[in-house]
């Protein structure tokens, strides 16, 4: 699987790890899951409405902020990695970090387009109720795949480091591959529809870790996997949205 804190390694480790188990564990529950994955939206969500009413303040040390939060998420997410089994304390820290950074991202966009962070909040909530619709009903169940996940993995993985070659030849943020042409808009899109898919293979991933009959202690950290796939969601309908402002 292309989310690298959901991938089939990952997954079987924590299975054997509940194997191992008295019987008598509680296990992690669907239900479970999303319950924590709508706690750390929420710390994550309090935590960028903090950050962006202090904007103003920090303004002139914001890069340092963000430098800050981007350094301790990354040093999380390793650590979760390894150590999945301390989620229940590192995913919420992880959460209010992500939250910082986003903040800071989010009020950029609303200094030149107000009111952009709601409508990208608005449309990341809504697509993500809808792939868990789409995914309960069952209906595209066999057309959620990891391996494809992971081959769509690749080619957006090629088409960044495409841009950023690009980016180094000719200098100019507006004309890059992700600029206001059709095209950045095009791959955006593209983006957005594979980050959407990868959702409805994480929720996949969390029925086999159920059926599985993985311990509940890792509910905070399948929410936390989730998380991380919401994050690139609502990034990428910030830059969608930022673009349709702007062909106004």
């Amino acid at each position: 699987m292309w989310n690298p804190a959901l991938n089939d390694d990952r997954l079987q480790g924590l299975t054997l790890i509940g194997e191992e188990m008295p019987l008598e564990t509680r296990r992690c529950t669907f239900a479970g899951v999303m319950n924590k994955t709508l706690i750390l939206v929420g710390l994550a969500f309090l935590a960028a409405l903090f950050t962006i009413s202090l904007s103003k303040i920090w303004l002139p040390n914001m890069l340092v902020f963000f430098g800050l939060g981007s350094i301790i998420t990354l040093i999380l997410g390793l650590i979760l990695c390894f150590k999945p089994e301390w989620a229940n304390f590192l995913a919420p820290i992880y959460a209010l970090a992500e939250g910082s950074t986003l903040g800071i991202v989010t009020f950029l966009f609303e200094e030149a387009i107000p009111g952009i962070g709601f409508q990208a909040l608005s449309i990341t909530f809504c697509a993500t109720f809808a792939c868990l619709f789409v995914y309960r009903s069952g209906v595209i169940d066999s057309l959620i795949d990891a391996r494809i996940a992971m081959v769509g993995l690749w080619v957006v993985m090629g088409v960044l480091i495409c841009n950023f070659i690009y980016q180094l030849l000719v200098p100019n943020m507006e004309i890059g591959l992700f600029g206001g042409g059709a095209l950045g808009f095009g791959l955006s899109l593209l983006l957005l529809a594979f980050y959407l898919y990868v959702l409805l293979v994480d929720f996949k991933t969390v029925s086999q870790a159920v059926r599985a009959g993985m311990p509940q202690i890792y509910e905070w950290y399948l929410g936390y996997s989730i998380l991380l796939t919401l994050v690139l969601v609502y990034l990428e309908v910030l830059r969608i949205l930022n673009y349709l402002s702007r062909r106004r």
